[in-house]
């Protein structure tokens, strides 16, 4: 999406639990932030609501959702990511994504920019109802095996080059973490305004485990990795 012509991608990532990530208000911080960033006038209009308002404009939902909707409009070509909206509590799931669907639909009516709002999310009784009706396109674990297999191969051989590896202890490598990503998997919704799908964890923990792997300074060490005990077992350890 980066290289689509004036595009702006705005991204948050949510998290069980933690305030500052579980929240429309912390999701509106973070995407205004992101787009001050890519639309200098923007600032402006941000620092004269906090001098002017006589509250914290970015504290309350209402001020929150004001500003991020002058903000999101003042861009064109936007897409905006928000993953693991199941971490949320479910009072604000209930916020976050019919308020995002609205606003993309307003300014389809319009004939504003587009925008195009993608939600990653594991399946609940809350997102189930929330994208209901919403077209859905699964991707399991099955179809990305593949994509994994050729990703951990190239891992691999960068890891190869730095330790002088043989085949075999590459191979090795390739095997151990592919196999493990795939038998790891969770299942995930994307929500892409009016597109659904499913996806998996899989690439997140293959991508960690080989950057541990290739980061490691010393032979003595990455043999030390792959030893069982110490080789990952799961999103969480990796």
């Amino acid at each position: 999406m980066r290289t689509i012509p004036s595009a702006h991608v705005l991204f948050f990532y949510c998290k069980h639990e933690d305030k500052n990530r579980n929240s429309f208000v912390a999701l509106a911080r973070a995407i205004i932030s992101q787009a001050v960033t890519q639309n200098d006038s923007l600032l402006s209009y941000v620092y004269e609501e906090a001098a002017t308002s006589g509250e914290k404009p970015l504290n309350t939902l209402k001020r929150s959702q004001e500003i991020l909707e002058v903000a999101l409009k003042s861009l064109d070509k936007v897409y905006l990511i928000t993953d693991g909206l199941d971490e949320c509590p479910p009072n604000e799931k209930k916020i976050i994504a019919p308020w995002l669907q609205t606003l993309v639909r307003s300014l389809s009516e319009n004939d504003h920019a587009p925008m195009k709002c993608v939600f990653f999310s594991q399946s609940d009784k809350e997102t189930g109802k929330l994208f209901k009706g919403l077209l859905s396109v699964p991707i399991r674990s099955a179809d990305l095996n593949s994509d994994i297999i050729t990703f951990c191969k190239i891992e691999a051989q960068k890891i190869q080059q730095k330790f002088d590896l043989p085949d075999s202890e590459t191979g090795e490598i390739i095997q151990k973490v592919s196999h493990e990503a795939k038998g790891k998997s969770f299942l995930t919704r994307i929500c892409s305004v009016f597109k659904l799908t499913e996806s998996t964890d899989m690439f997140l923990y293959a991508k960690l485990v080989m950057k541990n792997l290739l980061g490691q300074t010393r032979l003595a060490n990455l043999r030390k990795e792959m030893q069982p005990g110490q080789f990952p077992k799961g999103i969480k350890q990796a």
